[in-house]
């Protein structure tokens, strides 16, 4: 077994969330992250994702009290509730090869108590040295019972979607040099 460790500092979600009053764009980060190819080829793993490091981008149209109160009302008990619930965690149980340039990615999604499956479509390149894999899909249209779980506490306007593309990159661990 080969394992990958994830580079924090190259890897990313990308997040946008709409409704019918505003689109919201934003990032958030990794905590850390491991992945294994398995002597027979199979890919696994597990990423926790840092919900303390939500940011928003390109948000022109709000201003910055707006923005600190958005960023505030999604570290809420409302919502991702981050004081008791600083991480996500996405397990990935399973890949194969849908075709040449596409993988089905299955895998558990951890939120706050709750495990939800939830498996996408992404591009997965695994060189001796490194893992880099992409995937973008919308939760809703994944699972929405992800949506329902950390949304359950909120009561404004109804989140018609939120999107993710996730941009991993993970670095062959070097075995330590006997000397």
């Amino acid at each position: 077994m080969k394992k990958y460790i994830l580079d924090t500092d190259r890897s990313t979600i990308i997040w946008t969330g709409k409704n019918k009053k505003m689109t919201v764009k934003g990032d958030v980060g990794f905590e850390k992250g491991n992945l294994f190819v398995e002597l027979d080829g199979k890919l696994v793993g597990k990423v926790k994702v840092d919900l303390e490091s939500i940011k928003l981008t390109g948000n022109e149209a709000l201003d910055e009290d707006q923005k600190t109160k958005f960023l505030n009302h999604l570290a809420s008990e409302d919502f991702f509730d981050t004081s008791q619930y600083p991480f996500l965690e996405y397990e990935i149980k399973e890949v194969t090869e849908k075709d040449n340039e596409q993988h089905l990615i299955f895998g558990l999604l951890k939120v706050k108590d709750n495990v939800f499956g939830l498996n996408t479509l992404g591009k997965i390149d695994i060189e001796k040295t490194g893992i880099v894999a992409e995937t973008s899909f919308e939760i809703t249209s994944v699972n929405d019972s992800i949506k329902d779980e950390v949304t359950a506490g909120y009561d404004g306007e109804p989140i018609e979607s939120i999107k993710i593309d996730a941009f991993i990159r993970a670095d062959a661990k070097n075995p330590k040099k006997e000397g």
